[in-house]
């Protein structure tokens, strides 16, 4: 475990040194909305990425960390990040120790607990995931907490019916996908626990709505829905992309099929090969075939932690959820970001945990072995990272010089700006809605050059061929601004 910390800690403290130009792969450009917006909040300036423009596109619980710690330190831009990942790590310190005690509880053995340990902080999959500036540490962190949960409301007295809504309504807080997580243990409770299960179940649903309402209840009132704005315009362009340019099923069926092979295809590998494209890692057939494979080992782990029983964990609580989610992102979200997949990654280290047998996990003929292999997978992948087009365009050092000669501060819409507008001089307005409400409602309602006209921008730098959707409703109405080339390499990480 000591030697996991070590890996992670010694990697924030050397990114916190490289900012520049070494940031941009370790953490992608939606972290930089996450440290915008947190310390908009702390400064009093309201739920904010660009000012003026209210946002609700995050998740709550690791927003709310990031301001805590921005009020009580106020640091600055670079300093900030290097709290944010000091920050990560010891949420991944914290969720190693429930790792360990979730491993125990469900029925492994102390060397399985320890290869857990093993895959959990020293892999690349975790180490990257941990460190990218986003949720995922927080949302591991309590989604062990809610296995453990889990398996208490299956055994014990009243009271853990409160202890699961607790830990369900702050699983959905770090990260609101976690609701196929939540809903499967719960459904699974009510119905294979009898009486008393469905009384829990029920307990936990109550309480974890109670959890949950303050957040809801925040985004009803301020935006009228309870839907993040990051989950709208987005998808919204996506699907229309798709209905564009597919007819038929056939079309359909090879555009999920691309999407998902594309997802895994750059969780598998794009963290050890640098790429111009994110796509890219799924085109090669070296790569399909090793894809295949790693599916294969995989789906062969599962079945023998199946069949040997060994994970007191039921599957509909630890292996259902994960490709629900991927299939959430496919087939409703028509993208998929690598942070998406922290669950498949959770997944397959419970499975490979239950797979392997106890007398098997010799310490110095496995074990040592296992954790140095995986401690130079890690060195490469940090080498990389997943975000290898972001740093291609050296995102730091541009947004930093992007109109540096300016003699005023410019106001600029851009779409993909964290960067730009975390580390930029300029007021820099998020144009795809992803951190801006109103962008977002315009480009819903087909008028977004309405938006743009109203704003008077000094300068609009968005991808021409989203224009075509964005202003679907205002054909043949001139536009009264034209849009600069948007030469930023962030356009290919969505």
């Amino acid at each position: 475990m000591l030697a996991g910390l070590a890996l992670q800690l010694g990697a924030a403290v050397w990114f916190s040194g490289h900012i520049d130009p070494d940031l941009a792969r370790l953490m992608p450009d939606d972290a930089m909305y996450y440290l915008g917006i947190a310390a908009n909040i702390a400064d009093g300036h309201g739920s904010v990425f660009s000012a003026g423009e209210p946002t609700n596109g995050y998740h709550p619980l690791w927003m709310a960390v990031l301001a805590g710690l921005h009020a009580v330190f106020r640091p600055g831009r670079e300093a900030f990040v290097r709290i944010a990942l000091l920050a990560a790590v010891a949420c991944s310190a914290a969720a190693a120790v429930v790792l360990r005690r979730l491993l125990a509880e469900a029925g492994l053995g102390p060397r399985q607990a320890t290869l857990g340990l093993l895959l959990f902080l020293l892999s690349p999959w975790f180490v990257l995931s941990t460190l990218s500036g986003l949720e995922t540490p927080l949302f591991l962190l309590c989604l062990f907490l809610f296995f453990r949960a889990v398996l208490g409301a299956a055994r014990d007295g009243p009271r853990a019916g409160i202890e699961l809504g607790l830990s369900a309504g702050l699983l959905m807080l770090a990260r609101t996908d976690a609701i196929f997580f939540t809903a499967g243990a719960l459904l699974w409770l009510a119905i294979a626990g009898g009486r008393r299960g469905l009384a829990r179940a029920a307990a936990a649903f109550a309480v974890a709505s109670l959890v949950m309402l303050p957040w809801l209840a925040w985004n009803q009132v301020r935006f009228g829905t309870v839907v993040q704005s990051s989950a709208v315009a987005v998808p919204a362009w996506a699907r229309y992309q798709a209905l564009s340019t597919h007819h038929t099923p056939l079309d359909f069926a090879r555009l999920f099929a691309g999407l998902a092979a594309e997802a895994l295809g750059n969780a598998a590998f794009g963290l050890f090969q640098r790429s111009a494209h994110y796509g890219a890692h799924a085109r090669d057939p070296l790569r399909v075939a090793l894809l295949v494979a790693i599916a294969l080992q995989v789906a062969a782990a599962v079945r023998r932690a199946l069949a040997g029983r060994r994970l007191r964990l039921p599957a509909a609580v630890w292996l259902a959820p994960p490709p629900l989610v991927l299939g959430f992102y496919v087939f409703v979200r028509m993208y998929v970001q690598v942070w998406h997949l922290a669950p498949l990654f959770v997944a397959a280290l419970l499975a490979v945990c239950a797979a392997v047998p106890e007398r098997r996990l010799e310490p110095r003929r496995v074990m040592l072995p296992a954790g140095a292999i995986l401690l130079a997978l890690s060195l490469l992948a940090l080498r990389a990272g997943w975000y290898w087009p972001q740093q291609a365009d050296d995102l730091v050092a541009k947004s930093i010089a992007f109109r540096a000669g300016s003699p005023r501060r410019l106001k600029v819409g851009i779409t993909d700006c964290g960067y730009r507008g975390y580390f930029g001089r300029h007021q820099i307005v998020n144009l795809d809605g992803v951190v801006n409400q109103r962008a977002a409602h315009a480009i819903l309602a087909g008028r977004f050059s309405d938006y743009v006209e109203r704003e008077r921008f000094d300068e609009v730098r968005v991808d021409p061929a989203r224009l075509e959707f964005y202003d679907r409703n205002r054909a043949g109405e001139p536009r009264t601004w034209t849009p600069a080339r948007d030469d930023s390499a962030q356009s290919s990480s969505r």
